[in-house]
Order: structure tokens, then sequence, then C-alpha cells
């Protein structure tokens, strides 16, 4: 299968980032939800400016982290929030930025991760609105848009790859009807299987989701919330770096039962004995000083991840070397707290049809 041209892309964060509106209000959120976290068992609460300000400094962070792997990249943003959200920045950007039609969940442009999948094999996965929105605007799949397939997997943070295997959970949340579904059932894994990738199924995680009222536990299948991306070593060996506050529940269960949920040292013992057939090495740091900073982002052998969490950043040098490891400006610690999101989730290489399809705010001679 013939690969397709790409670009690298940053989601532009959906606020204004010289306004003076409170962060609620440019976030579109309420302010009681803005900046919650978990920490030491109690949710606290940011004040606004604290995380408008934070999630600049991230923003900024990532892309000096591109610049310092000497990647070239644009700006993506939706028209869901549109020159408005950015016309106090363009003239100052050094990149272009895009805006994109909307054609689907703006967030999914803000969190390009989201947006489709690129496999190995050059095969593009887009989701059910992408599809629909493609059809609508071109008259169908086709015509200058390369190999796609309609599958759950292009939210990409709900799989983690290589070249030849693929991490997912045993259960995708239907965004359309709230219920879970079991991969292997639905045939979610034969596109992935004919792209020429092993699988290898996880039981879903268990997260504490600062955005509901109250929060508390919820059931995750976005795999790159427990695991890092799969790091191929100089050797070819395969290793992740796992939350090490991971807890996950039995096979087979999709229902917060205290007996269903294990705790984080079971929990870590199922990915290892689950991984072993796959001569997956599972790392696991003591503790961690970013949230999520084992979420990374990687590209031709190099890794990006968020600065901050020394030990992190260790393992990570430990298998691929110091010279391929980088770190943002910036350690990620709002985005985590506000969107349950990391570095990898911004950053995404995106087919240029897709990104040819929108216009540029800002362009460059």
């Amino acid at each position: 299968m013939p690969k397709q041209e790409t670009t690298v892309v940053v989601g532009v964060p959906a606020f204004q980032f010289h306004s003076t509106e409170s962060a609620s209000e440019a976030l579109g959120v309420e302010e009681v939800e803005v900046g919650r976290h978990y920490e030491g068992g109690r949710v606290v609460a940011a004040s606004p400016k604290e995380t408008s300000w934070g999630i600049v400094q991230e923003y900024l962070g990532v892309m000096a982290g591109l610049g310092r792997m000497g990647i070239p990249f644009k700006g993506i943003c939706s028209a869901a929030h549109g020159q408005a959200v950015l016309r106090d920045m363009l003239k100052d950007l050094p990149f272009e930025v895009i805006e994109m039609p909307e054609m689907g969940d703006p967030r999914a442009v803000t969190f390009p991760r989201d947006l489709c999948t690129v496999l190995p094999n050059g095969l593009i996965l887009i989701d059910r609105d992408l599809a629909t929105w493609l059809r609508l605007m071109r008259g169908g799949i086709g015509g200058g848009i390369g190999p796609v397939a309609v599958s759950p997997f292009a939210i990409g943070g709900r799989i983690v790859f290589s070249n030849k295997l693929a991490l997912v959970h045993e259960h995708l949340l239907d965004d359309q009807t709230a219920d879970w579904e079991l991969v292997e059932q639905r045939g979610y894994l034969e596109v992935l299987k004919l792209a020429g990738l092993k699988v290898a199924v996880l039981p879903n995680s268990v997260r504490f989701e600062t955005r509901r009222n109250p929060p508390g536990l919820g059931v995750d299948d976005h795999m790159d919330r427990s695991t890092s991306e799969i790091i191929t070593d100089r050797q070819g060996g395969r290793h992740i770096i796992v939350n090490p506050a991971l807890r996950i529940l039995r096979m087979g269960q999709t229902a917060l039962d205290s007996d269903a949920i294990l705790g984080t040292k079971e929990s870590i013992s199922v990915y290892r004995r689950l991984l072993k057939p796959y001569d997956v090495e599972v790392h696991v740091p003591a503790k961690m000083t970013v949230p999520l900073g084992f979420n990374c982002w990687k590209d031709d052998g190099n890794l990006l991840i968020s600065s901050g969490d020394v030990e992190i950043r260790q393992i990570a040098e430990r298998i691929l070397g110091r010279k391929r490891v980088f770190t943002t400006a910036y350690p990620f610690k709002v985005y985590p707290e506000l969107m349950s999101s990391g570095v990898r989730c911004v950053i995404n290489r995106l087919p240029n049809w897709l990104l040819n399809l929108g216009t540029v705010l800002n362009p460059r001679a």
C-alpha cells in the first residue's frame, strides 16, 4: 500500500491567548470545572487565570520540543473556534495555522490525535463522523483521498502501536449508544490485522474522572492513559512505560464493582503476563511527578515527553539513548488535569489531503 503524504500538526487550544476573558468563559466550561485535579485523594481547583496561562505555556512548550527535534509542523484549529480565537496571535506565529471545517466534535481538532490514525502500512483510519463529512463534502471517499477505513481506532488514544504490534483495550465505548462493545466480537481488530499488526488485548483501565460531578472513578477505553507508546530499542526490543498508579478491571468486566477492580500491583502483574507473549518489557516508574508523564509522542525513532519527570526521562533514555529523547519546554500539568490529555494528544501526523480541505489563516511566503 503506498504511503500517503503527511504533515505534523499541533492542535491550537480553543481560547484566545491574549484574551481578557476568564478562562472559564474562554474555554467554554463552567468555572467550577476549570483546573480540577486529583491530588492526594482530594479535588483541588486552580484559578481560571492559572489554568489559562498553564495551557499557554504547555502549548508553547510542545512547539519548542518539536523544534528541538527538527520537525516542521503546522497548527490546526476548528472553524467552531475560528479566527476570533486566534486574531491576537496569528501575526506573531512563525508557522502556518490551518482552520479546519466543522466536521464533528471540534475537540478532535484541539486534540488531533483523535482525528485519525495513520497505520504503519499507510492505511488511514477515520471515524464515522469524519467519513460522513467526507461523503457530504467530496461526494464519497475517493478522488484524491488515499486508502482509508472506518474504525473506532481512528480515535488514536484508543491504540498504541509499533510497526508490528498494537495494544488496545478489551472494550470500547460507543459514542452514539453509550454501550460498551467487545472489540473481538465486533470485528474491530480485523483492520489492524490486515495492516500487518499483531494485537494484544488488555483489560480496560480505571481512572479518576475530574470532570464528573461529583468526581469519581470511571472506566477508560483510551490505551494511552495507561501506557506510553510502544518504544522500540536499537536491538528491536519492545518496551512500554506504564502508569505506576495503574488499576484495571478484571477481563470481561466494564462495571465498577469493587471486586472487579484490581489493585495496582495486580494490575501491573496482569499487564506483564499478557504482554510477555509479545516480548514487551513493561517499565514502571516508582512515581510520576507529572500527570500522564508517560504519555509521549514518537516519530521516526525519536520520543517527545513532558519535561519535569526525571525518572520517566531516564527510563526512556535507557531504552533509546539520550540523543533520541526530547522534552517539552514546560511540564505538561494543566492539560492532564483539565482534559485528561497528555503530550501525545495534541500532536499527530495528518494526511495532506485532509489538511488541504482547510483554510490557511496566516499564509507564509
